[in-house]
C-alpha cells in the first residue's frame, strides 16, 4: 500500500499525526543534561500498564482540577519505587524551575505553546475504545 492510500486508510486525521511529529521535534530539542529530559526519561522507564490502569478522563482542565488529577495518579498507597521517584523529583521546586525555563525556551523557539485542552469524545466514538498495548 502506498503511503497516500494508507493515509486515506487511517482512522486518524492529520491533527494526531502533527501532534506525534511535534513530540518528536519537542523531545529531539532537549540537550542531554537538560532537567526536562531527565524527569522524561524517568517517566519514559516506567511500566506503562500500571499507571494506564489508574487513569481516568480528567473532568476539570483548571489549574486545580489537573492538580487534583495529577495527584490521584501519585499519591497512593502502593507507589512504586521509580514512580515514587518521580514524585520526589516533582516536588523538589529546585528541579521543576528549570524544567519549566527549558519548556519556555523550546515553545519560543518552535513558536507555539503546549497547552491542555479538553478531549470531546463524539457519540459514535464513546463505545469504540482502542485498547493501548
Amino acid at each position: 500500500m502506498d503511503q497516500k492510500a494508507l493515509a486515506r486508510s487511517s482512522p486518524f486525521g492529520s491533527d494526531e499525526i502533527r501532534l506525534m511529529q511535534m513530540l518528536v521535534v519537542l523531545f529531539s530539542c532537549l540537550s542531554p543534561g537538560s532537567p526536562l529530559r531527565e524527569i522524561l526519561e524517568y517517566a519514559l522507564a516506567l511500566p506503562n500498564q500500571a499507571l494506564l490502569s489508574q487513569i481516568t478522563p480528567v473532568s476539570d482542565t483548571s489549574l486545580n482540577g489537573l492538580k487534583t488529577w495529577l495527584e490521584g495518579l501519585w499519591v497512593h498507597q502502593e507507589i512504586s519505587p521509580d514512580a515514587q521517584k518521580i514524585v520526589t523529583w516533582q516536588r523538589n521546586i529546585a528541579n521543576v524551575w528549570p524544567v519549566v525555563r527549558d519548556l519556555k525556551e523550546i515553545e519560543r523557539r518552535l513558536g507555539f505553546q503546549l497547552c491542555v485542552v479538553p478531549y470531546h469524545i463524539p457519540p459514535q466514538e464513546e463505545t469504540a475504545h482502542t485498547a493501548l498495548p
